[in-house]
């Protein structure tokens, strides 16, 4: 018996697929600049958990003003979350959904996060977010929610603070999702995936050597 262990081999540069949304509404103040002002990516990233990262332009930085949060977003169903592997200055906002008020443009959010440490300002406004949210049964689908009471509904709002030309800030939206885009594959998956792989290859060698002695 012959068998090529390739196929299996193959698997372990099989891309990862993610949702992405991206940030064009502006309803900053005297406006943010150019859209896009960043994108959202939302993968899966082992059972029940989703890893999700927010790269916003090199002009934009995440700000804390006033009362709401620095990010809002939805899950279908309300689930009770838990974040791990956050950026460092995020926090969570509840780990249960509520009603969290962006602008009357975007409206509410379930969920949210403040970055900065808590500190409110410019001085205080930091670059790049990635977390891992996990839940029963969570997906990537669940964040396909848009927000409520809102003029423009978007399924992500994100504050940010323009450094280049504007200077100005506010918050901005992401009012549309693409699905089945590639993305980036968290350590744990590549790990759990690579040593998948192995397992299957030791099963082929051991069926492998025992066609050999059988012919």
């Amino acid at each position: 018996m012959r068998l090529s262990i390739l196929p299996f081999l193959a698997l372990s540069a099989l891309p990862v697929f993610a949702d992405q949304y991206s940030l064009t509404v502006d309803t900053c103040t005297g406006t943010c600049g150019a859209s896009p002002f960043g994108v959202v990516e939302v993968v899966q990233n082992g059972a029940n958990t989703v890893h999700v990262e927010i790269s916003l332009t090199n002009v934009n930085l995440f700000i804390l003003t006033g009362n709401r949060p620095t990010v809002g977003f939805n899950l279908v169903g309300n689930p009770t979350i838990a974040i791990s592997n956050v950026t460092l200055g995020f926090s969570l906002v509840s780990t249960t959904a509520g009603a969290l008020f962006m602008n009357g443009a975007l409206g509410s959010f379930e969920y949210g996060l403040n970055c900065c440490e808590g500190k409110n300002g410019g001085a205080n406004a930091q670059g790049g977010l990635e977390f891992d949210v996990t839940a029963p049964g969570l997906t990537p689908a669940a964040f396909a929610e848009l927000s409520t009471g809102a003029n423009t509904p978007s399924y992500f709002a994100v504050d940010i603070f323009n450094i280049g030309d504007t200077q100005n800030t506010g918050v901005v939206g992401a009012p549309g999702r693409t699905t089945g885009t590639p993305g980036v594959v968290p350590e744990p998956g590549s790990v759990i995936l690579l040593s998948t792989t192995f397992v299957l290859c030791g099963y082929l060698l051991r069926r492998r050597g025992l066609g050999a002695r059988l012919s």
